[in-house]
Formats: structure tokens, sequence, C-alpha cells
């Protein structure tokens, strides 16, 4: 009987079930003395062998020691070691029931000899019998008395510390073993949640059916804030803990785990479907996004849908006006369809397992699907929704599927065998047509192909890139004429009414011929890259060429290749497709997304998509940089107290340094190639240290600008340095692999000292010439710009003061007056200037003078919300705020590169400032005052012509919706900074499952 097995039928962990209360009440009538026995035991968390010997002699002293040999052994025991037994808790559970029947003082001892013998046992052991005797003995205080321990139990496994870890992994194994009474009080459940969480596993089955509140709330008593690295690939996002070098760190709660939801805000939300990340310590994951986007004949969009997990493929139906017009070939080879307004219209299951499906292609009115699945022709029929794989001819292969508009060939196919390959149209071996005399089988393949609209021509780019005209007439078993129109051939398409044919050659550069009867080539275009797909609109008039890059090209057939025009993509386009009514269908891989946290935080990450607006002479790293001078009291001390801070200064989103200011030398070059006597900072260090900062830092990323002074001997009434000084001290600065000059001087810089700096520049490569002017107005600054009428004079940045106009405005708390005089007026004057400077060519303020701690951070948030490169003291750069800044200033093209609108709003303490960069829009607001304000925003005045946006907030991850009827009402904390990403408002709908 003993060994006997137990059926625990369908109770949960730890309550009994009907088989096990039925086997222990027979076990009593055959054994009685061994159930006595294990009811004296049912209070213990665990019971070792000297346990078991003395509760025997103590309470069944007339029984034999066979008798714990006996229960040691039995189904009454969960496991059992060398020295230790665990009760089975469904066991337990109707041992501790049949205990509670005898009399209170056989009770009480069996409490009092189980306290006696763990008296010196863990806390948790003590804790866990003491609610096991809680449930056998229940009062009026039990509830109250349950609650508290297992609160203190939660606040001991939610504390910091190893400790806690080792607290948590006993609480889940002890916990699903107590009393269903105790388990249903929440803190039990939130106790396992909690454990589970820190130790970087999931929660168990939770039998009382509690809301997911109740674990969300437990994990969030353990976690913390974690920095989270995403970087941005071409097709998609990947995510790093910690954070990988170069990537935008955004902030996350997590343990062990961090859980994150991220959609592509392409499709705008609800209809996007987050997808759930997890991300584990000392781990990186990757997360593609496909995205298929329709334009207008202008290029905006006028429609999205976006998958994550990327996609393979993607088919585009040219007339369809119901049903599926757009298809997606999904990783695991299934196919999503989506209806003419993008909402889901189908799924085509997945192949068998281990079958690869590719070439994906879809009938024009879009009731049909093709593709390859391992060598032979798969189709699906929207009427039936089924699918099928077609009959291969004897000995062939399967290499391309296109869906013509003939209707006559329908769905042409091509197949390779050997050197020959066949093209057939319909589902008839009768109409055929054949190349052979390949050199080779893998020649012998298609690539791409393409059939007139009357059937009349069959293009066909092979397998080595060769592009072919056959007569497109298939006769049975033929053998077309056919003629080379190219090689290193990579995308093919004609005109609907077959009269233009179409291709791209492997430079980027594209060429049509036709109308037919015409055998003359003529360029269309060229791309700055391999064009990978064509496509020509519906009344032959214009040709659109993607290429696997965030443009979409387009030129007009018979007119001048140079008159292009390029439709910038929020993600990498590789395939353009013609729709009938004019319209153009691409699809491509990446695009922003946006990130959402546990705690509800949201942060959007955008690839950068967006060309750059400086010229190819002005350094692509300059733009928006923000540059920290280490001159500045408060910085470490020296160039080698710099160096050894590297690391830390890379970590704080530093990546350029300003030292200096040195002084040119009187004399000539000495023995290492620097001036004898070229004036070091006294508080910096000598030349050999500056070289082991420069090393350091160009090992970490950072960039270092050498300040070269020209007004050190003005005071004394010297005359200037003369030009050649300054040239030989700059060459000499260059040559030691220095980022950039910044060169400080008494007056404007002639046109001729210009000319020569601009000249010395061009000879190494990502060189920054930088000015900076003493305080003056801005005209007069701009004059270290290019000029109209001087192409070669110019600064690729120009370092003035804000002192008079944003000082002022800060220390008397007026930031956001705008009349004449006013920051927001000196602001939009710096902006016009930049209309007649050099391309890419731009300020960088400092801070202003006179200031207190409080109000440089300030004045500090206002210069990192304008265009341009400030110059910001390292020690202030290197505080917790300024550097969350910073981070968000990398992160977002409109912060760091974008134009400048200011707003204008009735409180006089706050500054609203727009920027822009392509789509990327953000809302910059600054508070002077010491009251929190608020304002009203209307959608508009963010973003023209929209009806309704949402405003996300860059700090802290929430999110408001702005609109016509209703404006978002924004507050600002005195002294405060907001910055607001202007998003997509929610759609109203969102793809079924």
């Amino acid at each position: 009987m003993a060994g006997a097995a137990v059926t625990s039928g369908a109770a949960g962990h730890g309550e009994p079930s009907a088989g096990m209360a039925e086997y222990i009440a027979d076990l009593a009538k055959a054994r009685p003395d061994l159930v006595r026995l294990a009811e004296c035991l049912s209070l213990a968390a665990g019971v070792e062998r000297s346990f078991l010997r003395r509760a025997r002699l103590r309470f069944l002293p007339q029984s034999t020691a066979g008798i714990e040999a006996e229960l040691w052994f039995s189904p009454l025991v969960e496991a059992a070691g060398d020295q230790t037994l665990l009760i089975d808790p469904e066991a337990g559970g109707v041992l501790r029931r049949r205990l509670a029947r005898r009399s209170l003082e056989h009770i009480e001892a069996v409490r009092q000899f189980t306290e006696d013998a763990h008296r010196h046992a863990q806390p948790l052991t003590r804790w866990f019998e003491e609610l096991l005797w809680a449930d056998l003995s229940p009062s009026t205080a039990t509830s109250r008395l349950v609650g508290d321990k297992l609160r203190k139990v939660l606040d001991a496994v939610t504390s910091v510390g190893e400790a806690a870890d080792d607290l948590g992994r006993w609480a889940l194994h002890y916990l699903p073993r107590l009393p269903a009474g105790v388990r249903r009080h929440d803190d039990a459940w939130r106790i396992q949640v909690a454990s589970s969480e820190r130790l970087g596993l999931e929660p168990p089955h939770d039998p009382f059916g509690r809301p997911a509140s109740v674990a969300a709330t437990a994990r969030a008593l353990v976690q913390r804030d974690v920095p989270i690295g995403v970087s941005v690939r071409s097709d998609g996002l990947v995510l790093s803990w910690p954070p990988a070098e170069d990537s935008l760190t955004v902030r996350a709660v997590g343990v062990r785990t961090v859980r994150l939801d991220a959609a592509s805000i392409l499709t705008p939300l609800p209809a996007s479907n987050p997808v759930r990340l997890e991300l584990r310590r000392d781990q990186s994951v990757r997360l593609p996004f496909a995205a298929v986007q329709r334009l207008d004949t202008d290029g905006q969009p006028k429609l999205s849908i976006a998958h994550a997990g990327g996609a393979a493929e993607a088919a585009v139906a040219s007339t369809a006006t119901e049903g599926a017009q757009y298809a997606v070939l999904l990783p695991d080879g299934a196919i999503a369809l989506h209806g003419v307004d993008g909402r889901p219209a189908g799924r085509v299951p997945p192949p068998a397992e281990g079958a690869v499906r590719r070439c994906l292609t879809m009938s024009a009115d879009g009731t049909q699907l093709a593709w390859i699945e391992d060598g032979a022709v798969g189709q699906y029929e929207s009427t039936t929704g089924q699918a099928r794989i077609l009959e291969s001819p004897d000995g062939e292969e399967a290499c391309c599927v296109y869906f013509s508009l003939e209707a006559r060939a329908g769905l042409v196919r091509a197949y390779t065998s050997g050197s020959t390959l066949t093209v057939e149209g319909s589902e008839g071996r009768s109409s055929a047509v054949a190349m052979t005399g390949f050199t080779n089988a893998a020649a012998a393949t298609a690539q791409s192909l393409w059939w007139s609209w009357h059937g009349s021509h069959l293009a066909v780019i092979d397998g080595s890139g060769d592009l072919w005209l056959l007569d497109g007439r298939l006769d049975e078993d033929s053998h077309a004429a056919r003629e080379l129109l190219g090689r290193e051939v990579t995308a093919v398409t004609g005109s609907l009414d077959g009269r233009v044919l179409v291709w791209a050659r492997a430079d980027g550069s594209v060429v049509c011929r036709g109308p037919w009867g015409r055998d003359e080539s003529t360029a269309v275009g060229s791309a700055p890259w391999q064009v990978t797909s064509l496509a020509v609109s519906v009344n032959g008039g214009r040709v659109a060429a993607a290429g696997g890059d965030s443009r979409l090209m387009l030129w007009g057939l018979g007119l001048p290749a140079s008159l292009r025009r390029e439709v910038r993509l929020d993600f990498c386009a590789d395939r353009v497709f013609a729709l009938a009514d004019g319209d153009w269908a691409v699809s491509g891989a990446g695009g922003p997304v946006e990130l959402s946290t546990e705690d509800g935080r949201r942060y959007v990450v955008t690839p950068e998509t967006q060309a750059l607006d400086a010229d190819d002479e002005v350094p692509a790293w300059i733009r928006g940089c923000v540059l920290a001078d280490v001159g500045h009291p408060g910085a470490p001390s020296g160039f080698p107290g710099l160096a050894a801070s590297m690391e830390s200064i890379r970590a704080a989103g530093v990546r350029c340094l300003v030292v200096g200011p040195v002084t040119p030398s009187a004399r000539g070059d000495g023995l290492d190639g620097i001036p004898l006597d070229e004036e070091m900072p006294h508080s910096l260090g000598d030349f050999g240290e500056f070289m082991t900062l420069l090393m350091a830092a160009h090992h970490h990323g950072v960039r270092v600008v050498v300040d070269v002074d020209l007004m050190a001997d003005q005071d004394s009434g010297a005359a200037p340095v003369p030009v050649a000084r300054m040239l030989n001290s700059v060459r000499q600065w260059l040559d030691r692999d220095v980022d950039g000059v910044r060169v400080l001087a008494p007056g404007h810089l002639a046109r001729g000292v210009l000319s020569d700096l601009r000249h010395l520049m061009e000879g190494y490569d990502g060189r920054v010439l930088m000015s900076r002017r003493p305080a003056a107005p801005a005209a007069e600054a701009a004059d270290d710009f290019q000029r109209p009428d001087d192409s070669e004079a110019a600064c690729h940045v120009v370092t003035r003061s804000l002192d008079r106009s944003l000082g002022d405005a800060i220390r008397d708390r007026r930031l956001g007056d705008y009349y004449r005089g006013s920051f927001g007026m000196e602001l939009s004057t710096l902006e016009a200037v930049l209309e007649l400077a050099r391309p890419g060519s731009q300020w960088s303020h400092q801070l202003p003078v006179s200031l207190d701690s409080s109000q440089q951070r300030l004045a500090a948030a206002v210069l990192l919300s304008i265009p341009g490169a400030p110059v910001l003291p390292l020690s202030l750069l290197q505080q917790e705020g300024m550097t969350r800044l910073l981070e968000l200033r990398r992160g977002h093209l409109a912060l760091s590169r974008g134009r400048c609108r200011v707003q204008r709003y009735a409180q006089r303490q706050l500054l609203g400032i727009v920027r822009t960069h392509g789509d990327e829009t953000v809302l910059c607001l600054v508070n002077s005052g010491t009251g929190t304000e608020s304002v009203a925003v209307h959608p508009e005045s963010l973003v023209a012509g929209q009806q309704s946006v949402r405003l996300l907030d860059l700090f802290d991850g929430t999110a408001v919706i702005c609109a016509m009827d209703a404006p978002a009402t924004l507050t600002v904390a005195g002294g405060g900074v907001r910055w607001l990403r202007v998003l997509p408002a929610p759609s109203t709908f969102g793809p079924e499952e």
C-alpha cells in the first residue's frame, strides 16, 4: 500500500485533491501509525532525519524505527535526500486537515515541537511554518496576520542586494507549497512575481486568475532604471544592454530582463501592433521592420503598412479596387495580404517545414498570387482561398514568375534545364519560347521578366545579367529570335502599352528604348546607387527607380536626364510599383520605430534617412556637434587629467573638445615640428601632454579643436599677429592631427586671410575652420561666412556670444519676449543670415557670462534647443541633466540639424521653438520664470495642414493628443525644459489577428 501510485487529479499545486484524500484515508486504515506520524510532520517546512526520529519517539513512542523508513519512501513524500525529506504539498494539506481534527492539546504539542526543533532555522523556514499554522488554526485575526507576514517577505525580496536574490529563490520554492488560503492573498503572488523578475525567470502559473496589473505592480517593485542602447540599421533596430558604442541610450526598467514594446510609426497606432522584446544583460536583440508605402504622384505618403520581423519580398496589385492589393512575404514563408485601405485581407499559410518561397508576384487585379517554392511554382487564388503547387515540366526548375498585364500570357513562368531557358505564359506547355546556346547552366536562368501589354515582346535578364529582347509570340516549342540589349543589367520594366522598354545598368544608369521599331537606346537618368527595381507610370511619362536607399528617383521619359527628382522616404526602399491611378507603391525595410517601456515611457528612434543640407566642403561631423570647452574652471586639471577621464567624458555624450587658447609662435619650427615657443595654456600643460590628450580623445572617438588666439597682444597695443605666423601655427596643429582650428581675431578676418586658411584646410580631410568673434551684431559676425561676391573666403562655423539677448532674457526672466532686441528676434535674425552663407555653414554660440549655476543650465538647454554647434563648459556638459539633453540631441536630427522657427506665446517667460528636419518635427519649450507656465498648442502651429497629432515627451515618454478642436495644454515647470516629438495621431483601426 505504501508504494501505491497516487493520481492527483485536477487540483492545483498544493491544493489537496480527492485522489490524495482518498489515498490517505485508505492508508490510515492499513497503516494508522504511518499516517499519524506524517500528521505530526505536516507543520514543518522540511523534515530532517533527527526531526523525524524525535517526532516518532515523542508522539508514537511504541512504534518501531522501521516506520521512519516506510514514510521516507512513501507517496506522501515529494522528495527525499540523504538527510531531509519534503512532504508532498497535496499530501500536506490532507494531513493538516486530519491533524486539525485531533485534540487541541495534541495540536498545540505538535506546533510547539515543530517550533522548538526549528528555532534556529533560517527565517524563511520559520516564516513558512508560521503561515502553515495560521492556516491550520484560523481566527478573526488570521487574515491580518497572514497579510503582515507576506508583506514582510515582499519587502525583503524587493530590497536591493544579493541577499534578496537568495531569498527570492527560497520564496519561489516555498510559496507554491503553502495552503490555498494563504496563496489567495495578492501579496503571495507578488512575492513570486517579484522573485522571478529579479532572477530573470518567468513567474509560475497563477491558479487564481488575478488581473495582469497585480503582476505589473510586483515587477515594478524590483525593477530599476537601466540604460539600453539603440542602434539604427538600414532594416530596423539593434537593442543592446549595456549600450553598444555610438548607440543612442534610452532608459527602461528591469532587473535581469528588460521588456520593451516596439512598433513602427509608419503605420499609426494602434494599427502598428507592437512587438514585445525581452533583452537580458550582456545581450543584444535585432528587430528588422518591413514597410510598404503608397505615394501620390508627387511622392507624398498616402498609406503605410509595416511588419515587425522584416520581410523577404513584397508585391502590389496595380489595378485592384477591392480585396487584396498588397502582399508581404514574411520570414517564415507566410504571405500577409492587405486591402486597398491597408487593412489585413487574409494570409497564406507558410509552406511545409524546410521549404523556401521567393519571387513573389501579384496579378493586376489582386485576385492571384504566385511565387517560387523549392523549384516549383506556387499559386494562390483569393476567390477560393486555396494555395497549390503547379506541376513543373520534366527535368526543369522554375527560376522566375511574373504576372503580365497581357491577359493571354497571364502568369509568365521561366524554367531552366541545362543550357536551355524556357519561358511560357498561361498554364499550357503549348505556349512557350525557348532560349538556348548559353555557355553554362548558371546563365540559363531568369532573374527578371517583363512582358509587353500586347504580348509582342518579352524582356529577360538571364543569370549572367544580360538583357535579352525576344519575340513574345508564344508558339509550340519555338526557339525565339532574340536580341542582346545590354550586359550587367540589374532591373527591367516597360510602359503599359508595351511601346517603351526601360532598364538599369550596374553603374546606376537608366536607359530606355522605344517605341518599338527604333533601335537606339536613350539615357533616362542615373541613380547614385545600383538600381534594384524600376516602374513606368501608367501614362508612360515617368520612370521611378529604387535601390535599397531612402530615396526614390523619378525621371521624365523624353526629358533631359538632369531634370531628375528625388523623393525622400522614411525607410530604405528596394522595390517600386506603378499603380493604375498614377500613384506609386514602394516596399523596403526600416523606418522610425517607437519603443515603449513597462513603466509607460516612450521613445521614438528615427533612422538618418534625410540628406544633410551642407555641401561636400563642410565636414559632416560638425553639423550640430556640441563642443566642450575644457578651459572653463572646474574642468579636470591639465591635459593628463583630461586624458585619464576621457572614457567618462565620452560616456557623458561629449564628442568634441575645444582646447586653448594658444598663441602663435614668433619664431620658426622646433625640433619636433612645433614652434619652440608655441604658448600652451599654463593651466593645461605642455605639448607632450597635449599629444597624450589627443591620442586618448581619438581612441575614444572624441574630436579636438584648438583655439588659436590672435588677440593676445592687443591689450598692450602690439600689432596683430602676422598672417604668416598664424598660418604656420595652424599648419603645425593640423599636421599633428587636430580636427579643427578656431581662430580668435580682433575683427572679422580679412578676405585674403580667409582665403589662405581655406586653401590650407583643403589639404586636410574632415578638418573644420571656425572663427571666434567678440560680441557683435549678427550681420557683422556673418562677415566670416561666405559673402555672395566671394566664393573662397568662408568659415565652416562662426562662434559668437548671445550674452546681450540670451543672457539678459534669462536674467530678466523674459525669454519669451518677441520685440526688437529680444532673444526671439535675434534668433530669427541669425537664421536669416545663414541663408546668405555657404551651404552647411552654422553658428556656434557661447554660454552668456555672469549667470549663476541654475541660469547656466537653463541657458545651455536653450543653446541645445537651437541650430548650430554650441560651445559649453565641459563641467556643465558632464552634469546628469545635460548628459540626457546630449543623448536626445544626437538621437533626433531635427534637434541637431533641423531648421528653426520661433513660436510666439502670450507668456513672456516661455520660449517656444519648432525644429524640423525632413518629416521629423520637435517642439522645444523653455520656461525662464520661477513658476509653472501652461500653453495651449494647436497641431497646425507645428505641422502645416495637420488636424491631429500626438506629442511625445522625449524626457519622460508620456504622450498627449493635440487636435484642432482640442488643443493640447502643455505645462513647463519654472526653469524647466520640454522637448516633444510630433508624431501621427492614432488611427481608427488596427490589423486583425
